[in-house]
């Protein structure tokens, strides 16, 4: 499995890396698919981490989406499971969320593009934003990523939130 980490001249983001943040809303707002205007998107697993690289437990916490195409909900993007996957064809943006059971401060995030060949390509997220919220209502960017292009075949790509 390639794994590439997206930060620090790796990666394309708009900012610098945002100061620690905790809250219990963590949601992914894609903006832009690697096609453009098709409006389709799709994310096999998300793994929110801690500052030492653990992965944060989801167990009894809410998946949610902007929107889901048919079985392909929120929950699947975080069931660890490599067979199954979000996707939304409805228009961009579209959002993939969880909320946590308490507030959970997560300084990166890996993203598994696409399990289905040939659409890895042009259902994977290009540009997004990383946010946070306390309740669930108003949300604020903990950071962007623009340009991420060449997603392969369930490729995984960690994203650094905050230092």
């Amino acid at each position: 499995m390639l794994f590439l980490n997206r930060f620090n001249g790796f990666g394309k983001s708009a900012g610098a890396v945002a100061a620690p943040v905790t809250a219990d809303f963590w949601r992914i707002n894609v903006t832009l698919n690697n096609e453009g205007a098709y409006t389709a998107v799709a994310i096999t697993d998300i793994v929110f981490k801690d500052s030492g690289g653990t992965p944060i437990s989801t167990a009894g916490g809410t998946a949610a989406a902007s929107a889901s195409a048919g079985a392909n909900t929120a929950a699947k993007a975080f069931d660890a499971i490599t067979t199954t996957n979000w996707a939304s064809t409805t228009a961009l943006p579209q959002w993939i969320e969880m909320q946590f059971t308490g507030n959970v401060t997560p300084f990166s995030v890996d993203i598994t593009g696409n399990n289905s060949s040939p659409d890895q390509a042009v259902n994977a997220i290009k540009d997004f934003d990383l946010q946070w919220s306390t309740d669930g209502i108003s949300y604020t960017t903990a950071q962007s990523y623009s340009g991420e292009t060449a997603w392969g075949l369930a490729e995984t790509r960690n994203f650094v939130i905050q230092t």
